[in-house]
């Protein structure tokens, strides 16, 4: 898994202006490029991009499963199937071509594990 973080061309100027570096280490930086994405000048320009409103991406292999902030599990499959559940309440949904093709309340791993075959054969 990849992780980068996403700015304007004028988020990058400011940057390169404020830390009086070049491009080179803002690109590093933002991608966490482990030779110089490193350093502390590198967490200073990611927290400056993050204070602009920049966000973290990541970019995942397909069925590669994620928790968010919110500690909510998410799946996409490269079908665009997705499943999608909620910590708190419990459900777990499967979504497919934006429509819910099913529901569980108070779901279970072994739950899950059938989701992920339904939404592998769609």
């Amino acid at each position: 898994m990849r992780k980068y973080i996403h700015i304007s061309e004028e988020q990058r100027a400011a940057i390169m202006r404020v830390f009086k570096v070049g491009q080179r280490t803002v690109y590093n930086a933002l991608n966490y490029v482990s030779k110089g994405g490193g350093t502390d000048t590198a967490r200073r320009i990611r927290q400056m991009a993050r204070k602009q409103g920049a966000h973290t991406y990541y970019v995942v292999r397909g069925e590669e499963a994620l928790f968010d902030s919110d500690g909510n599990w998410h799946q996409i499959f490269e079908n665009g199937a997705e499943i999608h559940v909620d910590k708190a309440s419990g459900i777990a949904q499967l979504i497919y071509r934006g429509e819910r093709r099913q529901m569980i309340e108070n779901a279970r791993v072994s739950d899950i594990a059938a989701l992920q075959n339904i939404a592998k054969g769609l």
